[in-house]
């Protein structure tokens, strides 16, 4: 048994990660994500074992970083996946108003209002308030000259007694231990997201951990590292689009070239940079590094909830053995980038 699972982790990890590291950059083809690390795996993965969550972890070279994974077979959301359909939540969401994202196009780019003296700049979405009832109502009825909706509330206070009910369900256990295994500080939000298929969250990166759990439909998601900021173009820091890349980046379902050839022309870097992928499934989780770019696109009428952590303090940060001090890797660059 120890043979086949060295055998498994050698093939799935270490050696795509070496063939990986000789790759040209600009050859490197996008790979699916691995079952148990997000490491180029050329279709091969690991099933979860009952060491997965602390050994793949620890594969990171900074456990409070890591590199993307998805967890199958968890029971983090386990009580709710397959459950909370959107039927399922429109029959027991209170009749409250929440937070809804209106686009002209498929994408919704999200924007901050505090920075729109430094730039002008035409907000991508509108955001409306309205029941969960009438959110679906509208959904459905999105045609060619009504815009597309996307549903973002925080849980729970407020949803309906039977979603509470099913909240507590969750196994937050789970939670507990990774946030443990990855050294992450306390838990920020519980964000709960209904999409229609087709529905994309252009590229972006979040500064903090993210569980991206699947509870109905499926989701396609595409990744890229932070060693790739330049290449991937992010708006400045003060603009309304901080945290988001400005290249527009087609949807799976669309087909085509990675980028437009305007696009191409205009951010000759993107050309270099490798991808990884993913398709998530109901009961799926995702961990999302903080500072990984990721583009989230629906490929059907889909829930899903994120579960945010606050990165790891600074003690925990790696140190040279010798001097002493605080070796500064790719995301830490990007941090003092936006906050220094």
């Amino acid at each position: 048994v120890c043979l086949s699972v060295c055998l498994s982790v050698y093939l799935s990890v270490w050696l795509p990660a070496c063939l990986a590291a000789w790759l040209p950059v600009s050859l490197s083809p996008s790979l699916p994500l691995c079952l148990s690390a997000c490491l180029p795996v050329f279709a091969l993965s690991v099933s979860l074992l009952s060491l997965s969550l602390s050994f793949f972890l620890s594969l990171s070279p900074s456990p409070s970083v890591g590199l993307p994974c998805i967890l199958s077979g968890i029971p983090l959301v386990s009580a709710v996946a397959g459950k909370w359909t959107i039927p399922y939540l429109a029959q027991h969401f209170s009749s409250e108003r929440y937070t809804v994202y209106a686009s002209t196009s498929e994408r919704f780019r999200y924007w901050r209002e505090d920075t729109w003296g430094c730039y002008q700049h035409e907000p991508p979405t509108e955001v409306r308030n309205m029941s969960f009832a009438d959110f679906v109502a509208q959904m459905r009825d999105h045609g060619e000259h009504s815009k597309m909706l996307y549903f973002q509330q925080a849980l729970v206070m407020g949803v309906g007694e039977q979603i509470l009910r099913d909240f507590q369900q969750l196994d937050l256990e789970t939670a507990v231990l990774l946030k443990q295994l990855g050294h992450w500080q306390e838990l920020t939000t519980n964000l709960l997201l209904v999409a229609p298929r087709g529905a994309v969250t252009p590229a972006h990166y979040d500064e903090q951990q993210n569980l991206f759990a699947q509870i109905c439909g499926r989701k396609h998601v595409r990744l890229f590292r932070p060693q790739e900021f330049a290449r991937m173009y992010p708006f400045p820091l003060a603009h309304p689009g901080d945290r988001q890349s400005q290249l527009e980046i087609p949807a799976v379902a669309e087909g085509g070239p990675r980028l437009p050839p305007a696009n191409a022309e205009r951010f000759p870097g993107f050309s270099r940079t490798v991808e990884y992928s993913a398709t998530l499934s109901e009961g799926e989780v995702l961990y999302i590094p903080a500072y990984w770019w990721h583009q989230i696109e629906s490929l059907t009428d889909n829930v899903s909830m994120t579960w945010w952590f606050k990165c790891a303090a600074a003690d925990q940060a790696e140190k040279d053995s010798e001097t002493g001090r605080i070796r500064l890797r790719e995301h830490d660059k990007a941090a003092l980038r936006r906050n220094v």
